[in-house]
């Protein structure tokens, strides 16, 4: 997928119950980050837990893959080096990729359920952006 025009790496978890981007990467990238008035309980699947999981969330947050946009909020935590983000199962209920488990290239998962065909294209995607957001879209793009 891709943020701000930078490639970033995005596990797609059917076990993960929450969206999850990686804290060095959020702020390599510039991302606004919240705290939480209270941090929330946030473990790995083998009940880790880390300093700041739990007590930062971003601003909601645009990704694309090809065609497909999305736009969530993130809590903050530590992943994995090959990992920038994870998206969880909910989200994969919702958009419902095709190809998820049938091939290792990213680049052929598509995105193309009635929910996507309706709500995750550009224009969907742009009509909800701030002008702040609308200026990280290339011209080409809008």
């Amino acid at each position: 997928m891709v943020f701000r025009g930078k490639p970033i790496r995005v596990l797609l978890d059917p076990g993960s119950q929450i969206a999850v981007f990686s804290t060095p990467t959020a702020r390599k990238l510039g991302i606004t980050l919240f705290a939480h008035t209270a941090p929330i309980h946030m473990q790995s699947f083998t009940g880790e837990t880390h300093e700041v999981a739990g007590k930062y969330y971003t601003e909601p947050i645009t990704l694309r893959h090809g065609d497909h946009w999305t736009t969530l909020p993130f809590e903050l935590s530590r992943l994995d080096d090959q990992c920038d983000a994870i998206l969880p199962h909910w989200w994969l209920q919702q958009h419902e990729p095709q190809h998820f488990f049938q091939s290792e290239d990213p680049n052929n998962i598509s995105f193309d359920s009635a929910h996507c065909r309706e709500h995750c294209t550009l224009s969907a995607c742009v009509a909800s952006f701030t002008a702040a957001q609308t200026a990280d879209i290339p011209e080409r793009f809008r």
